[in-house]
């Protein structure tokens, strides 16, 4: 990486935060995907990343 990226202790985030973020998070991403268009959006960037993770091996 070229650019620093910040350093997140996750262990310092109190667990009722974290289960909170998570429910927020889960909740967007069924939201998300919810949407036919979005899936199929997702499926064509995986098989274009797998293709490109298998001319790397």
């Amino acid at each position: 990486m070229s650019e620093e990226q910040p350093l997140i202790d996750f262990s310092q985030i109190p667990e009722y935060e974290m289960k909170a973020l998570c429910r927020t998070l889960l909740q967007s991403c069924r939201e998300f995907y919810s949407d036919p268009k979005n899936v199929e959006k997702f499926e064509r960037w995986k098989a274009e990343r797998d293709k490109e993770n298998r001319k790397e091996v």
